[in-house]
């Protein structure tokens, strides 16, 4: 156990020393002092500042210290994505590759988690090509089901309203939905589903739902909208 220890020097007066758990001498008083109370004393004001007490270092840090120093000040100063991305980099590191241009090969671990990071994440909702088989043509289908991998893993046809399974990868065969000879969109129209429209905004849609007598689902190039139609102008 760690304890500080006071003794009687050669000229006889009273010194302190702290000794670490394994006997070692870790301080030492530099004077003497004419009795052990007073030695006491100070022993009981070192315990008392020894916990608020800074550090002041006369030496230059090596290059690893102005490392690690820098990382944690970006991830100060940028928040918890900065922590991540420090956290990445040691990763990354400990395994064997920098993140820089290096002429170290890159395991094939590290490749396929780039892999995932660099794919677009999907949410149900999302529009995504397929050849749907009653419909004899590759369309749109709307995402309705994701795995644990946040991969997509059923979608649905707006047309026909037949759910299949995706198959990331799988190149369609047969003829492409078309998307010409669609009218602008015009919100006092009314629209029925699988009707098209060409939006200012967000381009060449198809109605996919009718969902009330004045709103409508709009399947466009990215994902479905709702929007309104048959309303007056006045």
């Amino acid at each position: 156990m760690a304890e500080f220890e006071i003794y009687k020097d050669t000229g006889l007066g009273f010194r302190r020393r702290f000794k670490a758990n394994n006997g070692k001498i870790l301080a030492e008083s530099a004077e003497g002092y004419n009795n052990p109370a007073n030695c006491e004393h100070a022993i009981i004001l070192i315990k008392r500042q020894v916990a608020n007490a800074r550090i002041n270092s006369y030496f230059k840090p090596d290059q690893n210290m102005k490392i690690l120093r820098s990382e944690k000040c970006a991830a100060l100063d940028n928040g918890l994505f900065s922590v991540q991305k420090a956290r990445a980099r040691r990763e990354l590191t400990r395994r064997g590759h920098t993140g820089r241009s290096s002429d170290k090969p890159i395991s094939p671990t590290i490749q396929k988690e780039r892999k995932v990071l660099e794919e677009r994440q999907y949410a149900v909702g999302d529009r995504v090509e397929k050849l749907c088989v009653p419909c004899g043509e590759e369309r749109g289908h709307v995402v309705v089901s994701l795995n644990k991998r946040g991969q997509i893993s059923r979608v649905n046809c707006p047309r026909c309203g037949l759910k299949t399974a995706f198959k990331k990868g799988k190149t369609p065969t047969g003829a492409r939905h078309s998307t010409k000879n669609s009218a602008p969109y015009d919100w006092t129209l009314t629209y029925r589903k699988g009707q098209t429209m060409t939006h200012p905004t967000f381009g060449f849609g198809e109605v996919t739902a009718v969902i009330e007598p004045q709103k409508i689902d709009v399947l466009f190039s990215d994902k479905v909208r709702r929007l309104i139609h048959a309303r007056s102008r006045s």
